[in-house]
């Protein structure tokens, strides 16, 4: 046996059953971001594998979850539909099963941890994403109401009200944020907005 093998083995046999599973958690979750690199750099058949061995060992039901612990397996669920919903806006073919996916991981997330803005907000934009604006809007309106002094969820309601065509209420949110705390997108979209109101008024034609 290798020195650092044997360290190895020391090591694990002091941590208590709580840290062994962490310590398993934290190295699946790092392999299925190799997977997830593995899948952008074009290796998609061994990064999709990698990711799947992952997700199937961290959420095997009545071991992982209650193991891991509550706040661990939270972050787990939205990191797992933040996944899911970056890998659809690549647009590749089936995209929409993955954006479908995402909401899945969302869905579960907003059951374990009804009070995270961020949550709702993130399923609101899939549904954006698939064309199902109308359906989104309920989303946005509950991330509004956990977080209403966010900005970043203030410039994501203002962009659901572009997708929606209300042009005065995208003005509304995009202000808005600025007004809670100065980000770059919610300026260069107000700029943007502005200029579109300003050429549909007739104040750009000669």
């Amino acid at each position: 046996m290798t020195i650092p093998l044997a360290l190895s083995y020391t090591l694990m046999s002091r941590l208590t059953p709580t840290m062994k599973v962490l310590c398993a958690y934290c190295v699946l979750t790092m392999l299925a971001t190799v997977g997830v690199s593995l899948s952008r750099g074009g290796i998609l058949a061994t990064g999709a594998m990698l990711v799947d061995f992952c997700l199937a060992l961290l959420f095997q039901p009545g071991y992982w979850l209650p193991a891991m612990g509550v706040m661990a397996g939270l972050v787990a669920l939205y990191n797992l539909g933040e996944y899911y919903r970056l890998l659809s806006l690549e647009g590749n073919p089936g995209y929409q099963v993955q954006a479908r996916q995402a909401l899945q991981w969302y869905g579960k997330s907003m059951a374990s941890n009804p009070l995270d803005a961020f949550v709702p907000m993130r399923y609101g934009m899939c549904l954006d994403w698939l064309g199902e604006t109308n359906e989104a809007s309920s989303y946005f309106d509950l991330a509004e109401k956990l977080d209403p002094n966010n900005a970043r969820v203030a410039f994501f309601v203002g962009r659901h009200s572009m997708e929606l065509g209300d042009y005065p209420a995208a003005q509304h949110w995009f202000q808005r944020s600025l007004d809670l705390d100065w980000e770059e997108p919610a300026f260069w979209s107000l700029n943007m907005l502005k200029d579109r109101l300003a050429d549909r008024s007739g104040l750009y034609k000669k």
